[in-house]
């Protein structure tokens, strides 16, 4: 059964032999280290044991609440009240902010007013690379878009230019390693990317490591590198941006990564790595077990918006393993059509279920208060442990 808009799996690549094995990359040596980290303070400060470490040329994204507490560490301009921190291999105790060769970008940050654009770029080449040559200073400005506008006042720049101007000064003195407050928060969606364009390169060619923090789950998607899922001021989970949007291991990574349906329900069977579910009300759906089915235990079943299809009529029309469902509400949201969905057994308290859509995807008889069908590969939903917000 393969219902209109839900896709196909990749078929698998077979027939390749291996004549050699190639010998392994020499280890990259980590930059900067975190190893057992604490912090006290409010809820949005606390750290509780992180450890991280990035290596020259690599980029990590500490997504959630605490990544920039993570950052003030780094710098420097926070002691951890336990762990340690360590740069380039050795430790960071007692060495001060100005000697850890960082570039901080802060969120709102941008070139010293007392200086102009071209001025605090010539300092930043002065103060760390001993050089500050017009040469230099004009080929960062043209890296970074900034070209033309070296000598006009700081008030005069946009939100664009101010990012730019401060991008470029953390990365003028050839810094080990960048940190960057989610300097993008205050930018609109064309001058993000915009400025992601010029950054990507220029950090990629600098070799140095890099380390942003966000809440933002595009930027963790397309910046690269590994993300950090910082939950309740701890790692709760680490590796690439995908592999933590398709397979989160808990709720709670689940919806920082992005909107996420997460359903109770109840294991009743597990083989071959696929669970049959009960959901609470009543249905019995397919997911991925995932390690975290248990047959007669609670647990939720979660599945993106994007990886369900949805069709107007009935489950029987649109084939075996559609569920019936009733649209409550849809909204048009520029780039995608996002429905609201009343999925449950005849008599039994329905569950919201959240649908999206492509802009421009087909959508006759789609709209509120009429009946609809539901489906999706089980590979596409999984199932993860009980989460006390959803239970």
């Amino acid at each position: 059964m393969t219902p209109e808009g839900l896709p196909l799996p990749a078929h698998p690549v077979s027939g390749l032999r291996v004549m050699s094995r190639p010998s392994a990359p020499p280890p990259v040596p980590s930059v900067a280290e975190l190893r057992g980290v604490h912090l006290g303070g409010g809820a949005a400060m606390a750290l509780h044991g992180i450890d991280l470490e990035v290596a020259g040329g690599e980029a990590l994204v500490l997504l959630g609440a605490g990544g920039a507490a993570v950052l003030d560490v780094l710098a420097g301009f926070i002691a951890p009240t336990a762990g340690e921190v360590r740069l380039d291999g050795r430790s960071a105790t007692g060495v001060k902010p100005h000697r850890r060769r960082v570039g901080l970008v802060l969120r709102e940050d941008g070139p010293f007013p007392h200086l102009g654009v071209a001025g605090t770029i010539r300092f930043a080449l002065a103060a760390r690379a001993g050089q500050g040559g017009e040469e230099a200073v004009g080929a960062i400005m043209q890296a970074f878009g900034l070209a033309g506008i070296g000598d006009r006042p700081v008030r005069d720049l946009s939100p664009e230019q101010r990012v730019r101007a401060a991008l470029a000064r953390a990365l003028a003195g050839r810094p080990r390693l960048v940190l960057l407050d989610d300097p993008f928060a205050a930018l609109d969606a064309p001058a993000r990317d915009a400025v992601l364009r010029d950054l990507l390169p220029a950090l990629a060619a600098s070799g140095a490591a890099s380390v942003l923090a966000t809440r933002d789950p595009f930027l963790a998607l397309v910046f690269g590198g590994r993300t950090a899922a910082l939950v309740d001021g701890a790692v709760r989970q680490a590796g690439p941006a995908q592999a933590l949007y398709d397979a989160p291991a808990d709720a709670a990574v689940a919806r920082l990564l992005g909107e996420a349906n997460l359903l109770p329900a109840r294991a009743e069977t597990v083989e071959d790595g696929i669970a049959v579910l009960r959901l609470d009300g009543g249905l019995r759906v397919e997911a991925d077990a995932a390690g975290a089915a248990v047959p007669g235990r609670p647990c939720l079943l979660f599945v993106r918006p994007a990886r369900i299809a949805v069709a107007a009529g009935t489950a029987a029309e649109m084939g075996e393993g559609a569920l019936p469902a009733v649209v409550t509400s849809l909204a048009w949201r520029g780039d995608h059509v996002r429905l609201e969905l009343a999925l449950g057994a005849p008599g039994s308290p329905p569950a919201t279920l959240v649908v999206t859509r492509p802009e421009g995807a087909p959508l006759a008889g789609l709209a509120p208060g009429q009946n609809a069908a539901i489906a999706w590969q089980p590979w596409h939903a999984r199932v993860l442990p009980p989460d006390a917000a959803t239970t």
